[in-house]
């Protein structure tokens, strides 16, 4: 059985809910149906399911997996936000997410999300575009450098 206060405490020492007010942390954290405990092995997501729920990672590891990939393609830490290309595309799930550990996951309903109360919709929509920006900076560097390492072996092989 999850302890709420714990959760509480959890949801502090992660970077996401920085911007969050402490009401509105608390309303998440008083939500019980929205923390899920997964044991070892388990999987929280499928590959090609509809589900389109946001989840925020809060303690644990969460390997990342794809169809046809015999190895993790990433691993989530503590602190994670993931299924966010659902929530927003309304697409099918692209990857499965297994539990690595034991991990205990926020995960907020796309269907609750709706009735919400505004501010906290608004500070988890600021939250998922500053996250979403970050990872569009991250990416832009890595094509910036698998270009200039493509220019690098044209000009070697001239």
């Amino acid at each position: 059985m999850l302890k709420l206060p714990l959760l509480r405490k959890q949801m502090e020492s992660i970077d996401f809910f920085n911007d969050f007010k402490g009401e509105q942390k608390d309303f998440l954290a008083s939500r019980e149906s929205f923390f899920h405990e997964v044991a070892s092995g388990d999987i929280l997501i499928h590959e090609g399911d509809p589900e389109r729920d946001l989840y925020v990672l809060l303690d644990g590891e969460l390997e990342v997996m794809k169809e046809g990939m015999p190895e993790p393609i990433a691993v989530l830490k503590s602190g994670a936000v993931f299924g966010e290309i659902s929530f927003f595309s309304r697409k099918r799930r692209s990857t499965s997410i297994r539990a690595r550990d034991r991990a205990v996951v926020l995960k907020i309903p796309e269907d609750y999300f709706t009735e919400l109360e505004c501010d906290l919709q608004k500070t988890l929509m600021y939250k998922m575009v500053s996250l979403l920006v970050t990872r569009l900076e991250k990416m832009n560097v890595v094509m910036e450098r698998i270009q200039e390492l493509q220019m690098r072996a044209a000009h070697a092989n001239r």
